[in-house]
Parts: C-alpha cells; sequence; structure tokens
C-alpha cells in the first residue's frame, strides 16, 4: 500500500520538503501524519481524508449532502459510542448491511468495538472528516439536550432563591447549544432580558428577575476573578473556563453600568481549534478570492488589511490567512487584543494596557525578533498605522484590521491617519472589506422564479452589476418559516467579500490625488467585484437570499 505521504505529493497537495519536516516532528508530536500535516496548515482535512479514502478503496462521503438520516438506525448505538468513537450510523443498505460513516477505518480496536456492540451485524464503512461527524452527532443526538436545560432553565427562572451555580451553567449551557457566540443581559426597569446572538441576529430568549441577575453578575465575576465586583458603577472584564458535553470553552465577562443597572454580555469561545476551522475553502469564497488571499499571503512583504464592522468576520478571515502561511519557513507574531484562537507554531502575544504593551509597544519589539509575518489585531491609531507600514516597507508581511465602510475607503482612512501617499503606494499590497450573511436553510427555503428585469427592479442593479446577469430567467430562493434545521429560515453564514489590489494603475490614481468614486470606479474597471456585486452571485447561487442581502449590505 502506499503511504499516505507519497500519495499526497503525487497528488501536488503537499511537496518532499514539507513531507521530510512534518516526519520529523512527527517523531515529537505523536499524533498521525495526516493530523499534524492539517495542524501545519499543509493539506484541509478533506483533502486528507479523501485521499485516505482512495487509498483504503472505501468511500468517502459529505455528510451535509445527506438531506434526511435515519432517525430509527441513530438509535440502534448511543451518543456516547458514536462520540468515543467518531461514527455515525446512516441506514441499512439494500444487500442488509448498516453503513456507517467514521473518520478512519483503519483503526480495527474501534472496528472491532462496533460490531461486538452491535451483535456483529454486517457492517459497510464510509469515510468522512472528523470535525464534521463531530459535529453531526451533537446535532443529531443533542434535541432532547436542548429540550431538557431550555425546560431546567424555566424551572431556575421562576425560583425565587435559584442556585446560582446551576443558573450560570445552564445559561450558558443553552447559549452553546443554541450556537451563540454572545449572550446579553439587558436590563429594564422591573426585569432582565436574556437574549443569544445567533449567526448575528440577536434573539431573545428568555427573562430573569433584577435581584436574581444581581447574584448571577456577583456570581460570574467571582469565576472571572474580577476582584473589585462588588462596585457597580464601573465597567468590569474577565475570563473563565467552562466545559459542556466534553467540550472546553472560554467565557469572556463584560459589564458596563446603566441606568436600569448593570448591562452584561458573555462572549463564547470554543477553546479547541477543530481541523476545518480556519479554512480557505470553509470561509464560503468564490475561486478567484480565495485565489487571490492564497497568492497574497505567499508575498515576502507588504500589508495586507481587512476591513468590516464589528461582527463581520474579521478576525476569522485573518486567521484563516495566517494558516495558509508555511509557519515552518516563516516566522509568524501576533500582537490579539485578546487572542481569541491560540495555533501551534506561531507566536502570539496579547495587548496590555497595564503592563504598557500596546499595538504600537509590541510592534516596536517584534522587529527585533526576526519576524517573517507579523499580526497586529487592529490598527487604530497613528503610531500603530505609522510602524505597520514601515515593517511592511522593511520587509515583513503585515496583517491587520482596520475600520472603513469598504475597500476604497480604506485608501482616506490611512491618509486620515498621516501616512503619505508614496507610502500607501509602496507598502499596501491590497484591502479585503467583507460583511458575513446568513445562508438560506436548504431544507425549508421557496424556490422563486425572476426575469432579468425583475431582478434589476427588486435588487436596483447598476448597468455594471447587470454584467452578472447572463439569462433571461433565473430561480432564486426566499427564506421559508423555518424548521427544526435551521434558525428562523437560515443556517450558517458566508463571506460576502470585494479585493481592492494595489495595481501600478492604482497607485498611480492615488498619486492623482481622485476623489474616493473615481477610485470605486477605476478599481471596478480595473475587475474588482463589489461587495454588492458579490452577494449578488450568492443569491443566484442559491446560498443566500435578497432580504438578507439588503439587512447587511444595502
Amino acid at each position: 500500500m502506499i503511504k499516505i505521504g507519497d500519495l499526497l505529493i503525487k497528488e501536488n497537495l503537499i511537496n518532499e520538503k514539507q513531507l521530510n519536516m512534518a516526519l520529523k516532528i512527527n517523531k515529537k508530536e505523536k499524533i498521525l501524519l495526516g493530523e499534524l500535516l492539517i495542524k501545519l496548515g499543509f493539506v484541509s482535512e478533506k483533502e486528507i481524508v479523501k485521499i485516505l479514502a482512495r487509498q483504503l478503496k472505501v468511500e468517502y462521503i459529505e455528510l451535509n449532502s445527506i438531506e434526511q438520516f435515519d432517525l430509527e438506525v441513530l438509535k440502534l448505538v448511543d451518543r456516547e459510542f458514536c462520540l468515543e468513537n467518531n461514527l455515525i450510523p446512516l441506514k441499512i443498505n439494500e444487500n442488509n448491511e448498516l453503513e456507517i460513516v467514521i473518520d478512519n477505518t483503519e483503526n480495527s480496536i474501534t472496528i472491532n468495538k462496533i460490531r461486538k456492540r452491535l451483535n456483529n451485524i454486517k457492517t459497510k464503512l464510509k469515510l468522512s472528516e472528523k470535525s464534521s461527524i463531530r459535529n453531526y452527532i451533537m446535532e443529531l443526538y443533542d434535541l432532547e439536550i436542548e429540550k431538557k436545560i431550555e425546560k431546567e432553565f424555566e424551572e431556575l427562572s421562576r425560583q425565587e432563591e435559584p442556585n446560582m451555580d446551576s443558573l450560570m451553567k445552564n445559561l450558558l449551557n443553552n447559549g452553546i447549544k443554541k450556537s451563540s457566540t454572545d449572550i446579553h443581559l439587558v436590563p429594564e426597569e422591573n426585569y432582565v432580558n436574556v437574549y443569544f446572538r445567533i449567526e448575528g441576529i440577536l434573539t431573545y430568549f428568555n427573562s430573569l428577575d433584577k435581584k436574581v441577575v444581581e447574584k448571577l453578575s456577583s456570581k460570574i465575576k467571582v469565576s472571572a476573578d474580577i476582584q473589585d465586583h462588588l462596585n457597580l458603577k464601573v465597567s468590569h472584564d474577565g475570563s473563565f473556563s467552562h466545559s459542556f458535553l466534553k467540550e472546553e470553552f472560554e467565557i469572556r465577562f463584560s459589564s458596563i453600568p446603566s441606568d436600569n443597572g448593570e448591562n452584561i454580555v458573555l462572549r463564547i469561545l470554543p477553546k479547541k481549534i477543530q481541523s476545518n476551522m480556519f479554512n480557505l475553502k470553509d470561509l464560503g469564497l468564490e475561486e478567484d478570492l480565495e485565489k487571490k488571499i492564497k497568492e497574497y499571503t505567499q508575498k515576502p512583504y507588504g500589508i495586507i488589511l481587512v476591513s468590516g464592522p464589528t461582527g463581520s468576520g474579521k478576525t476569522t478571515t485573518l486567521y484563516t490567512m495566517l494558516k495558509n502561511i508555511n509557519y515552518l519557513e516563516r516566522k509568524v507574531i501576533t500582537i490579539e487584543d485578546p487572542i481569541e484562537y491560540k495555533f501551534d507554531y506561531i507566536t502570539q502575544t496579547q495587548v496590555n494596557l497595564k503592563a504598557g504593551y500596546t499595538f504600537e509597544n509590541a510592534i516596536r519589539s517584534f522587529l527585533r525578533q526576526d519576524p517573517d509575518v507579523m499580526l497586529v489585531g487592529e490598527i487604530r491609531d497613528e503610531k500603530t498605522a505609522s510602524l505597520a507600514v514601515h515593517s511592511a516597507q522593511t520587509g515583513h508581511l503585515i496583517l491587520s484590521t482596520i475600520h472603513a465602510n469598504d475597500a476604497v475607503s480604506v485608501l482616506p482612512r490611512l491618509k486620515d491617519l498621516n501616512i503619505d501617499i508614496f507610502s500607501i503606494q509602496s507598502a499596501l499590497l491590497g484591502v479585503i472589506s467583507q460583511r458575513l450573511v446568513r445562508k438560506v436553510c436548504n431544507h425549508c427555503k421557496i424556490e422563486k422564479k425572476l426575469t432579468k428585469e425583475e431582478m434589476v427592479s427588486k435588487y436596483n442593479l447598476t448597468p455594471e452589476e447587470r454584467i452578472e446577469l447572463k439569462e433571461e430567467e433565473y430561480t432564486i430562493y426566499e427564506k421559508g418559516e423555518g424548521c427544526s434545521k435551521c434558525n428562523d429560515g437560515y443556517s450558517g453564514r458566508t463571506i460576502v467579500m470585494e479585493f481592492l489590489e494595489m495595481t501600478s494603475e492604482m497607485k498611480n490614481i492615488i498619486s492623482e490625488e481622485q476623489n474616493i468614486e473615481m477610485i470605486k470606479q477605476i478599481a471596478k474597471t480595473g475587475g474588482m467585484k463589489t461587495m454588492k456585486q458579490n452577494a449578488l452571485l450568492k443569491v443566484l447561487k442559491g446560498e443566500t437570499t435578497f432580504e438578507e442581502i439588503k439587512r447587511v449590505i444595502l
């Protein structure tokens, strides 16, 4: 049997140098070679599993292609056994075989455990990604758990003196189970509303008595090691760990005083990076944008900026760009506020204002650390901007974020930060601007036919944007009423993006001090597709809806 490393080289997914590096590290890491190659960012999990399936002559299956799972077959094995062995029973086929999807068919111990558990029933094994299997186990088996913890919250919320430890854990568990990024406790005059931010939308969950929330807040602050927790007239920040269903999370606490009491936000961050996280192919980019990002992250020096409002996925894009960099050949250092996800093989540091460790001071220190790539969490002020640009001009690749409405608007923003035209021309490689839009649910979406004229009218398309419309009639989708697979007709999010390249023509235009509208026009003429155009493409592909695009972009 051909070794997996040799197969990956044969498929041009890795080169010999990368394989040799991985083999040397593998002696220390003591994990499977495929897992290490994913960890190093040389290949994606999907690429590894597909190669492994071909090597073992086993069928590869994408779990998201399965429209309906057999609930009766799922009852053959319990959730804990599935999680322990990373498998999902799919169906009993026409040959009376139980089809099981697993992440590694070579693990004879697991295979024997499965057969023994199922009384030696005849099985047919299929392969899929470990992370995908785990996610589907959570989704398929945890419906009862979700109902249970919701009911428990209802009971706790009705008690005058609920156990604070139980209430805190239950609140967090509900937020995690509903895939919330943040939990908001918003005080009103007589009670406190609880909201979950799900897929970017603030969603009402329940209400709590004010006195209960005061005690809950105190409990959380103690967990977050906040010293002055009884002082309700100042803001507080802290963090603590929380585990739920064998998963570890970091909970970041923030509170500010308001007229009605403390306004509290709890941010939920998984501690473990799954192998499918921060993968370019999973960002939802079109092929041309994916190719550009790959190309630009291999540049030896210069600065790439990512712009967009809070919650638009800027950090995810930065981390994904980092994952595309060969850590073993290029030294990477980051300064973040705060570190959201921890990576192997790169040096990550965190802003500490009390200790005087700011973005500005960090960049100064970095230059003495001989880095190749620096990630600066955000360019906020003149000094940070100046140092970042200087670093880009002196042989370093800089990745950072900046606040601006679109890609072209970053140029005057840099001028506002006293970055001169020459420095922008010599240092800036490109600007990404992005938003996150919800994906329409494939299970309850509503199909609709529109003519080209109706599309132009409904979307208010400019003549340039109409170029995308090459047919006379289109099938698009509207959100449905919602189902067990989604949140109000939507499931998951994807990126809408534009990429402004600093071509020689663009550099010349900047030097001519053209106004922003003129620069936008020239950028579009030069081939830049705007966020609006990218959004339209996603509507035409059936990924999202006009309504969602209007909410986020228009």
